[in-house]
């Protein structure tokens, strides 16, 4: 468990993403043709989980809770959900399988989405701490930031690290509302869920 302290840092993150979620519900009411019911609140949830857990791990914003969500957002978002839709079949089914039911590729090409998204994101925060630098400027952030500048692990593992740690937080969550959604939103079998509010 974290210390108040520790986690203060994170709370105008937060309060950031929670500000574009009530924005984005209020939106999609006044959109639906009732001007009462967000349609699929289970995934506008797991967005906003997505995007806060990104925040605080990448310190950038995805775009999760934009009306046109970047493509290279979406992609992400699509790998976790697909990657931790098809854990389950990998782990249990035997390896002869994998050259024969289609799951494997799947989850293969899922990781390697994860990990380009991810990698590209990192980049970045690489590039922006070296310009800072050159222009004499200190380098300030939050945990990612720490990771890199501290030099105890190596580009590669910050990749992994991060990328297992944004998994790590997505499984102990899998639905944001229990009982809402069945599967994974982006995955084959999701489905629509209306609330009235």
């Amino acid at each position: 468990m974290l210390k108040l302290q520790e986690v203060s840092v994170f709370a105008p993150v937060i309060h950031q993403v929670v500000t574009d979620l009530l924005r984005r519900v209020e939106r999609l009411r006044l959109r639906s043709h009732d001007q009462a019911t967000v349609c699929d609140l289970t995934g506008e949830l797991y967005k906003f989980g997505f995007e806060g857990i990104s925040s605080i791990l990448f310190e950038t914003r995805l775009g999760c809770l934009e009306d046109q969500i970047p493509p290279d957002t979406m992609r992400f978002i699509s790998a976790a959900g697909a990657m931790l839709a098809l854990s389950e079949p990998v782990l249990f089914f035997p390896r002869w399988t994998r050259r024969v039911l289609p799951f494997w590729v799947d989850f293969v090409r899922a990781w390697d989405d994860l990990y380009s998204v991810a990698q590209r994101l990192i980049d970045r925060k690489v590039e922006e701490m070296d310009e800072k630098v050159k222009q004499g400027e200190q380098v300030e952030g939050m945990y990612l930031t720490y990771l890199l500048s501290s030099g105890k692990l190596s580009l590669g593992e910050v990749y992994i690290s991060i990328t297992e740690l944004l998994l790590g937080e997505l499984t102990r969550h899998p639905t944001p509302c229990p009982g809402l959604c069945t599967t994974w939103p982006g995955t084959r079998r999701s489905r629509s869920v209306c609330i009235k509010s």
